[in-house]
């Protein structure tokens, strides 16, 4: 019987390592395009998150057959809890991470724009008395293609970019460390994942008061600053899933819930 668990439980932590490789291909191939400005295929979008779906239905049937059928205890138990727990976050990750690469594919392609273009100081000045989108519509419509010069990336462009990609890249460095503790078992890599939190939220702010001075200025277009400040709050968001998958790491290793 012991035999038999313990296979089962080595199965659920593949799985887990499985999915944790998706999440972290999701959100690095989000950061990417986010600092090129390149937009990813819809299928390289869709195909991703389709994975770490099946994924995840997976490890909660595997999570569900071990609960029912092997009745764990104590640290067993806390590890297929913790797992059912994770997943969750992981998966919200990857849809996550998706948005944003959608945000950057909607401006580069659909509109034959950068998500930022010239000074960033303007997030890009646009036409003021363009539509407003659609209620619930964060992301901008399609419009004809607008005849501008050649844009650098968005890692060379000043202030509000660089700190867009700063909050980026510490992201994908919570999610990879919030995966390399349920590795490796390793409280002191989830509390370091647990007090980086605090700087993605920093960023956060200061990007959110960076463009709400500029839209008080009126010399902003609206629709492309309504899309930055989704991709910052997209960031944030990864960071606090990040977060509690350290802190179901924790749980998993002491009992205890933080």
């Amino acid at each position: 019987m012991r035999i038999r668990l313990d296979e089962q439980l080595e199965k659920l932590n593949e799985e887990l390592i499985s999915l944790g490789v998706l999440c972290e291909k999701a959100i690095s191939r989000s950061t990417e395009a986010l600092r090129q400005q390149a937009a990813l295929s819809e299928e390289q979008i869709s195909d991703l998150n389709l994975q770490i779906e099946s994924k995840e239905r997976s490890i909660e049937e595997r999570c569900i057959k071990l609960l029912l059928q092997q009745q764990p205890v104590a640290r067993d138990l806390r590890l297929i809890s913790s797992a059912l727990k994770m997943v969750t976050d992981m998966k919200r990750i990857g849809i996550q991470a998706g948005n944003i690469a959608e945000i950057v594919d909607v401006n580069e392609v659909s509109n034959g724009e950068k998500l930022f273009e010239g000074d960033l100081h303007n997030l890009v000045e646009g036409d003021l008395n363009s539509s407003v989108p659609a209620e619930g519509d964060l992301i901008s419509q399609p419009k004809t293609p607008a005849k501008t010069e050649e844009i650098p990336p968005i890692s060379q462009l000043p202030e509000l970019g660089e700190e867009i990609v700063k909050m980026a890249d510490a992201t994908r460095q919570m999610v990879t460390e919030s995966i390399d503790a349920f590795v490796n078992k390793d409280e002191e890599i989830a509390n370091k994942v647990i007090a980086m939190d605090d700087e993605i939220d920093s960023y956060f702010v200061e990007v959110k008061d960076k463009i709400v001075d500029r839209l008080k200025k009126s010399d902003v277009h609206g629709e492309r600053a309504i899309d930055l400040l989704m991709v910052a709050k997209y960031l944030e968001r990864i960071g606090d899933h990040a977060e509690n998958i350290a802190r179901w790491v924790l749980y998993s290793i002491e009992g205890k819930v933080r």
